[in-house]
């Protein structure tokens, strides 16, 4: 029995560099899926983050609706007034009322209410918009 002790090193060495290779690239491998988990758990942060945000802004959204659907209403009532005030005053008087009504005043400084005209009950903005500054940094990250 001859063995050739040169030619069984050198395919021991093979199947060494063959399984170290093999080795390197699962290392490889495993390094890169930490780095993926990595940032997907930062991306995941991220996302659960900015649902917050978005929450918060649908119920901005929601509080401007309710309140577009009450300038509706007083809207509805006054045209109503001005309906109802153009059938039972005569011109003159329709013509001092429209100087009571804000928006429609001329440069004069008459407040003269006819006295069968009930002046409209509507909104103050003050109740429902707070003095605010130009930026506003919750809307500028949820733009980013």
């Amino acid at each position: 029995l001859v063995v050739d002790s040169k030619r069984d090193k050198q395919l021991l060495d093979e199947k060494v560099e063959s399984v170290g290779c093999r080795m390197e690239e699962m290392k490889n491998q495993l390094d890169w899926m930490k780095q993926s988990m990595s940032s997907n758990t930062q991306k995941t942060e991220l996302l659960l983050e900015n649902t917050k945000r978005l929450k918060e802004l649908f119920q901005r959204v929601d509080q401007i609706e309710a309140f577009v659907n009450l300038v509706s209403r007083n809207i509805d009532l006054l045209e109503q007034s001005v309906t109802n005030a153009e059938k039972t005053l005569d011109p003159s008087a329709l013509q001092k009322m429209f100087k009571v009504l804000p928006g429609l005043r001329k440069t004069s400084k008459t407040t003269n209410t006819p006295s069968n005209w009930p002046r409209p009950d509507i909104f103050s903005t003050s109740d429902y918009f707070q003095p605010t500054s130009i930026s506003n940094p919750d809307v500028d990250n949820v733009q980013q």
